[in-house]
């Protein structure tokens, strides 16, 4: 997990630490040039009350660092149901579940003034050797993470293939795009995604759903080639390769 600095007012749960709540305020550069805040500031957010609520119980960056470890991200789903924009106040309550065999579930949802839910983000972690990227089927001792629930809301994860995928450009993981696994961080891609799509579409409509898939790593100073293509019934795949091997799929769908 990326370790990011935002302007927060965190609540720390009681034990056990099952759940954090944290309030942020909306930014300009949260936000796009219809003054909405991006898919990439919610998974940014997500990301980092994740890895507040990880320091909470002791597992943070140096424990990573002495047990070899780091934790990438499989896929995620993310649902806007609301609407959000500069200067707005949001709660976010984020909440994990115990692990299934290697995966960690982790469930965010985001809450207007009003307490209204405006959007959220069911991840799913694995655990990796960071030498070899395997994934471990079972966390080191020396990362004690405490007895969480079985189960958390979920999303559909399924990612829909188009049967026509056309070039859209290509992305690199540049120095300002990785984090500090060296690879390009996973909320780049939902920016990769969105500016992929149709620009008439992104001004005049919000999005829905955003679902993404993800591969394989793309390393610093690695580039991969984009697609685009339509699918039936509405939404957009977005897809990305390096070399003919797939580094992401995704899927959006906007707003009716």
């Amino acid at each position: 997990m990326c370790r990011c600095a935002y302007w927060s007012d965190t609540v720390f749960m009681e034990t056990p630490r099952t759940v954090l709540e944290k309030h942020i305020v909306l930014t300009d550069f949260d936000c796009d040039l219809n003054r909405r805040v991006t898919p990439g500031s919610l998974l940014r957010h997500v990301q980092q009350i994740g890895t507040d609520h990880c320091d909470s119980w002791g597992v943070t960056a140096a424990r990573y660092d002495a047990t070899g470890t780091a934790f990438l991200l499989a896929k995620l789903s993310l649902h806007i149901t609301g609407s959000a924009f500069i200067g707005d106040s949001l709660r976010l309550v984020t909440r994990p579940s115990a692990p299934r065999r290697a995966i960690f579930f982790r469930f965010t949802e985001f809450f207007d003034a009003q307490g209204q839910s405006v959007a959220s983000v069911d991840a799913r972690w694995v655990l990796v050797d960071r030498e070899t990227r395997r994934i471990l089927r079972q966390p080191p001792e020396a990362l004690v993470f405490p007895a969480m629930p079985e189960t958390v809301p979920t999303h559909n994860f399924s990612v829909k293939r188009a049967a026509d995928m056309r070039p859209a450009g290509t992305a690199a993981a540049t120095f300002c795009r990785c984090d500090i696994n060296s690879h390009l961080n996973n909320t780049v891609y939902a920016d990769i995604v969105c500016d992929a799509l149709p620009p008439e579409q992104m001004r005049s409509r919000p999005l829905a759903a955003l679902t993404l898939a993800y591969h394989h790593e793309l390393r610093f100073g690695e580039a991969m080639e984009l697609s685009l293509g339509e699918l039936e019934g509405g939404g957009f795949a977005v897809a990305g390769r390096r070399s003919g091997e797939a580094i992401f799929e995704a899927n959006a769908f906007f707003a009716e």
